[in-house]
């Protein structure tokens, strides 16, 4: 069995993130990306617990679900304005 830790150490180090990357994707992918999401799964390992980010923190390191974050607060936001506008209105 592999162990996560140094494999994601190694590629952090060297820039060697290719071999960590599914072979389907076939080099269609962002390299920025990529090495974002190692970054991310090396600190989603850390061996103390404390150290390791929360829930919240590797989601809006992922640039889709950060935007669909935004997105939802801002919808969030504007059914709130809506509502409080039409109980403001006489019937």
């Amino acid at each position: 069995m592999w162990q996560a830790r140094p494999l994601l150490i190694h590629a952090l180090e060297t820039g060697e993130l290719g071999e960590l990357v599914d072979t389907r994707l076939e080099k269609h992918y962002v390299e920025s990306e990529l090495f974002r999401m190692v970054e991310t799964a090396a600190a989603c390992v850390r061996h103390l617990a404390p150290k390791r980010p929360r829930m919240m923190q590797v989601m809006m390191n992922m640039p889709l679900v950060k935007l669909f974050f935004l997105i939802s607060n801002l919808v969030r936001n504007i059914l709130f304005r809506w509502r409080t506008k039409m109980s403001t209105i006489p019937v």
